[in-house]
Formats: structure tokens, C-alpha cells, sequence
């Protein structure tokens, strides 16, 4: 378990406060068990705790940076901002479009189908998710349908939505031979690829001669950038 340095965040990715009057505030121990939110980095998490602890304890609020000129902020209000900040990191500037952190193949399309999100696949690239998107509404409204790349998706035809996961998970099939999350074969290189989705990027994590040494770069990557949402290959 990673431990952090800042007594005041509970770890590198959760900034985290305990108000109730029974708590002792000059016990570190006693701090850290409601989870504020989940940070990318410590220091965001350690600021994060601060500005609540600021609002709730002023100037009674034991601080990680207490020379910071942070703005004090509801323990409510931090969590509708960590909450809108996850959204920007899983927008696109497509419609239909989603980004699956995590993933060799992150960005989904998703068509609204009945007031349901119906999956049309997981692709590579931002742009093959929406034109995937643009297929399954050619398919469900017809030639009026507003497109994000018409000239294009318009050649390409409309397509069902099974039509269009099949023609996904094949063009996934064709990047891998390996049974291990986040690993692809090269076959000009001949080489095994390590790659992860983190923050709306595809990240590089190298090339290797052997497949297991590559889903081992891709574990570590995995437990550094997503922490206890890491699905690795090998669990601890």
C-alpha cells in the first residue's frame, strides 16, 4: 500500500476529511476516513484536503501547505468539482464519444437509444469512435441525421449496432495475439507492444520481445496512473 507524505492525504490519489466533533483534529490518525474525492496526483489530493479543512476548521485546520493562499471550499462543493473535472477527462469533442481510461482500444461510442446507452465498440482512435457513432445514427434516423463527419460516415453507409461491435472487437482481434490486458502484437516489428489509456491519450509504454515482460510494464503503469482501479494482469 502506497503511503503518502502529506499526513493529510490518505494516499497519492485521495484527498480525505473527518469534521464530526468526536474526532480529535490534532490526531493524524483521525483524519482521512470520508473520502473527499480521487485525485490524479498527491499534491492535488493534499491541496484538495486543505481547502475543505480551511472552510470546516479555518484557522484551527491543521494544513499540508498552510503558506498556500488556497480558497476554502464545502466538503460538497469539492466533490461536484472533482466530479465535473472526471467528466472533462472522459469528454470528446464528438458526439457520442467517451474516452475508457485503462484501455488498449479507450475510446467508446454509445448510442442513445430509448433513453438507454447502447455500446457500439471500443476503438483506437477518438475519430473511428465517431464514425462508428455516425453509422448507428444514419441506421436510426436516416439521411437527417446530424453527423460529426458526414462527408465520410455518409460514404461509409449506415450500419445496426451489432453490425458496428462486431467490426470493432475484429479490428481489436487484428492489433493482438496476447491473452494479456493492454498488450498487442507488432508483426512488422515482431515485437510485443505495452500501451495504456490515461487522460484522454493513448501512452506508449514500450516495446518487448516478450509478452509477459509487456503486460508486467503495462501492470505497473496501470497500478501507478489508476491506483486501486488498476486491473492488472498479474494481481498481487
Amino acid at each position: 500500500m502506497h503511503i503518502s507524505k502529506f499526513e493529510r492525504a490518505e494516499d497519492a490519489a485521495v484527498a480525505c476529511s473527518s469534521w464530526g466533533p468526536e474526532r480529535d483534529s490534532t490526531n493524524p490518525s483521525s483524519r482521512g476516513s470520508s473520502a473527499v474525492s480521487r485525485w490524479r496526483s498527491e499534491i492535488e489530493a493534499a491541496e484538495a484536503y486543505d481547502r475543505v479543512a480551511r472552510h470546516e476548521r479555518g484557522a484551527r485546520a491543521m494544513l499540508n501547505f498552510p503558506d498556500r493562499q488556497l480558497v476554502p471550499t464545502s466538503l460538497k462543493a469539492m466533490k461536484k468539482e472533482m466530479l465535473q473535472r472526471r467528466k472533462s477527462q472522459t469528454a470528446s469533442r464528438y458526439v457520442g464519444v467517451i474516452f475508457n481510461e485503462g484501455l488498449s482500444f479507450p475510446w467508446a461510442a454509445n448510442l442513445n437509444r430509448h433513453g438507454r446507452s447502447l455500446l457500439l465498440g471500443s476503438y483506437l482512435t477518438e475519430r473511428e469512435a465517431a464514425i462508428a457513432y455516425d453509422r448507428a445514427m444514419l441506421h436510426e434516423w436516416g439521411p437527417n441525421a446530424t453527423l460529426n463527419f458526414p462527408t465520410v460516415s455518409r460514404r461509409l453507409g449506415p450500419a445496426l449496432p451489432e453490425t458496428l461491435r462486431a467490426e470493432a472487437h475484429a479490428a481489436y482481434k487484428k492489433t493482438t495475439t496476447s491473452s494479456y490486458r493492454g498488450v498487442t502484437w507488432n508483426h512488422r516489428a515482431e515485437v510485443w507492444v505495452a500501451r495504456i489509456g490515461h487522460a484522454r491519450r493513448l501512452l506508449g509504454l514500450g516495446t518487448f520481445r516478450d509478452e509477459v515482460e509487456a503486460a508486467c510494464a503495462y501492470d505497473e503503469a496501470a497500478r501507478r496512473l489508476q491506483k486501486e482501479k488498476a486491473k492488472p494482469n498479474f494481481p498481487e
